[in-house]
This record gives C-alpha cells, structure tokens and sequence, in this order.
C-alpha cells in the first residue's frame, strides 16, 4: 500500500485522533504478557534475552509490612 501518511489504515487513509487513540490504547507490550523472560522472548521476536528484558519493565509486586496500602 501507497500512501503519504506514515500510519495509515488498509486503505491507505489517515486515521482520525480518536481512532488512533482507540487502537494504542489496545496495544500490547512486552510488560503485559504473562510468562517468563523465555516465553516473552518467543512471543516478541526478539534477538536475544538481553533485548527482551530491556523492554520488560513490569514491576514486582512486593507485600508490605502489617497488610498496609
């Protein structure tokens, strides 16, 4: 497809704000998945290990001290 905008939908047409804003919102990342860094790695394609985890930034969750919010 030809088209002169860098993102474009199938037809080759820009998409309006509200569009676009609707389908990042349902974008996906690697934080999101769950499984370990192996399983990430299959999944994204990347090359190596190193590269997965670097996009991996999902935080652990630790418990606290007296069940404190």
């Amino acid at each position: 497809m030809v088209s002169i905008f860098v993102l474009h939908q199938q037809s080759g047409s820009r998409y309006t704000r509200d569009s676009f804003n609707a389908h990042w919102m349902k974008a996906k990342g690697i934080s999101d998945l769950e499984g370990t860094l192996s399983d990430k790695l299959a999944i994204s394609g990347h090359t190596n290990a190193t590269q997965t985890a670097r996009y991996d930034r999902k935080i652990a969750v630790v418990p606290v001290v007296g069940g404190q919010k």
